[in-house]
């Protein structure tokens, strides 16, 4: 992807630019979108299926774009915005791009959004909402989605399956399986 949308997102005068051509590369062109129609489908969650399938879940189709922009030398970050994962390219103006929708968001389209998943009264706080998230935190959110649609598939062998996932990693899942039993 990165090979073949490299040239014409280099050639763009500005980072607005780059965004756009890199926007038109993989939403319009390529057809990446946010599986809609069947949101907890295990295959979002995987990224080899989102890249065959091209599409996903917010955050899967957002580390796609974070990695084409990075194997093009360009810096951009994931974001774990509350309820929808974006991406931001740091600048001034900062650019944030929703993947699963294939646009990019003002900051007072975030703060629509935001209230729309915490209450009206919430805030925009840009240090604690727009953060870039490090590579561990993408990680763990992967295997807690992965988790979740496993557990909601309630067969004994896809919970068996999974157990490895969880072994090593601090998530609210091993957190609560490691609990001990309370005493009533």
């Amino acid at each position: 992807l990165a090979h073949e949308v490299g040239p014409r997102v280099r050639a763009a005068g500005s980072p607005a630019e780059q965004v756009e051509r890199l926007n038109d590369y993989l939403f319009r062109e390529r057809g990446f979108r946010g599986n809609r129609e069947c949101y907890d489908d295990p295959r979002n969650s995987f990224l080899n299926d989102v890249l065959d399938r091209g599409c996903g879940l917010p955050i899967t189709l957002a580390i796609v774009y974070v990695e084409v922009r990075r194997r093009l030398g360009l810096p951009i970050h994931g974001v774990g915005f509350p309820g929808h994962f974006l991406a931001k390219l740091e600048g001034d103006p900062e650019i944030l791009v929703d993947a699963f929708f294939g646009c990019t968001l003002t900051r007072d389209a975030c703060t629509e959004r935001l209230r729309a998943v915490l209450g009206a009264d919430a805030q925009l706080v840009p240090r604690e909402h727009l953060r870039a998230a490090t590579t561990h935190e993408i990680f763990i959110w992967l295997v807690e989605i992965i988790s979740m649609f496993i557990f909601s598939s309630a067969s004994d062998r896809n919970i068996v399956e999974a157990i490895p996932l969880w072994l090593f990693i601090p998530t609210p899942i091993t957190e609560t399986l490691a609990m001990p039993p309370s005493e009533e």
